[in-house]
């Protein structure tokens, strides 16, 4: 019989229910694009740039050194080092983007003579960086390949 509001009900047993909640649940995990959290410099990724072309890495998280170059990020992450004193990206740093959030944390940042310390963290447009244990400033590198500090392996 149809109920005069013309939905019908349906009745299924405890363990239906179950299963089909069981199901949902391993679907929506195993869905590609989830959330990883991608160390640099590791086999898998060895320098930031590497684990920022990953869409996966949501989280990069940086080991304590130097990392020489720009990075511009365009998608929303987490940028973290270890400590500002411990770890640091000797060069500019631009987020950009309409709908990009950006968390730093645990990093200096740094750039060349030949630039200002208002350079070293540009954010552009809607974009929004969120800062935490971050140092900016100006070192007194002016190759920024490392050079200065005996690698000279771009040389």
């Amino acid at each position: 019989m149809v109920p005069p509001n013309g939905l019908q009900t349906v009745r299924t047993s405890m363990p239906v229910v179950a299963t089909l909640a069981a199901a949902m649940i391993l679907t929506f995990s195993t869905v590609p694009g989830g959330c990883e959290t991608c160390e640099v410099p590791s086999a898998t990724y060895p320098s930031i740039e590497s684990a920022l072309e990953v869409i996966n890495c949501t989280e990069i998280v940086l080991a304590s050194d130097l990392y020489f170059g720009d990075l511009t990020i365009d998608r929303t992450l987490v940028l973290r080092g270890t400590t500002s004193e411990e770890t640091t990206i000797v060069g500019r740093v631009v987020v950009q983007g309409e709908t990009t959030a950006v968390e730093l944390a645990g990093l200096s940042i740094a750039v060349s003579p030949v630039h200002f310390p208002d350079q070293c963290l540009v954010v552009e447009g809607d974009a929004d960086a969120l800062t935490d244990d971050v140092v900016v400033s100006q070192t007194d590198l002016i190759f920024l390949d490392g050079f200065e500090l005996g690698n000279d392996s771009k040389w």
